[in-house]
């Protein structure tokens, strides 16, 4: 019963995905029909899931996306797409979401934040002044960091503190998504700072189009020298150890076991191929008079 449950949830998630991505695309050649996928959302979402209303009541939600039929026309696909996302993370399901925000212009704040017990610093810049690094954010354009901490929060479901800390720090950078929020409403963003010492400071900095950035273009923070900055590998696991600085770096790039590469490791040191016995027949064995 249980794994019935739990492949019906499933299910209902990969259907929501596959509507989703199915009328994202569509928009470059025809309008999206947002009633067809209001009603989807209202109808069919809620038989697809197991436990959908566990956490947010029935009603509210088919009252919100009333609401949102509404607003069909009077508001543009991009505010459509951050109010339906809001909509569903209302339900507390990590795994019940869009692929919406992904379609938004794409408009980034050129830095890299990283979320510390401090707060929230500047560790990456792209084409700007590198003397930024290393301060903490502390507003932009004038608006408290907590304050706009609180609206993205809407925007997802953090099932534990970690998720909270790389979906906050990615969204922070988001141009669209805060210009929604009503904190920006220029491409020229001014951030309030604070070094090391406490010192204020402000910069203004333009968004910038991801097409746009060269990951090479991007400079991190950096300790003793050019080549001790931040490791980069496309590895699933890699670590790498500055002496120097006392540093020891650990980089977790895909959540994933360790078994393929297990497995791949048992194969090159026996020198087997592990399909030769799936596709070649056993030899015969002659029995022995």
């Amino acid at each position: 019963m249980k794994i019935f449950t739990a492949f019906n949830k499933y299910l209902g998630i990969f259907l929501i995905s596959m509507i989703y991505n199915i009328s994202i695309y569509a928009q470059e050649t025809q309008k999206i029909d947002w009633q067809k996928d209001l009603d989807y959302l209202k109808n069919e979402l809620p038989i697809l899931h197991s436990n959908l209303f566990f956490q947010y009541p029935q009603a509210s939600y088919e009252s919100d996306i009333e609401s949102l039929k509404k607003q069909i026309g009077a508001i543009s696909d991009e505010t459509m797409f951050i109010k339906i996302q809001q909509l569903l993370s209302k339900l507390g399901d990590s795994h019940t979401s869009s692929n919406f925000l992904y379609k938004l212009p794409r408009m980034y704040l050129p830095i890299v934040l990283e979320t510390f017990d401090e707060g929230i610093f500047i560790v990456g810049t792209v084409d700007i002044d590198e003397n930024m690094m290393g301060n903490k954010l502390i507003s932009i354009n004038g608006h408290p960091i907590e304050t706009i901490v609180d609206s993205i929060k809407t925007l997802y479901v953090a099932e534990n503190d970690s998720w909270h800390k790389r979906n906050v720090t990615n969204y922070l950078i988001n141009y669209d998504i805060l210009k929604y929020f009503g904190f920006v409403d220029k491409e020229k963003v001014k951030l309030q700072l604070e070094n090391y010492y406490g010192i204020p400071d402000e910069k203004t900095v333009k968004a910038v189009h991801e097409e746009d950035i060269d990951r090479d273009d991007v400079e991190y923070i950096k300790f003793s020298g050019r080549k001790n900055k931040r490791p980069r590998t496309k590895a699933i696991f890699g670590h790498k150890y500055l002496p120097k600085d006392s540093l020891y770096f650990v980089i977790y790039n895909k959540c994933t076991g360790r078994e393929v590469e297990q497995m791949n490791a048992i194969q090159d040191s026996l020198n087997i191929d592990m399909n030769e016995y799936c596709t070649t027949q056993p030899k015969t064995v002659k029995k022995s008079k």
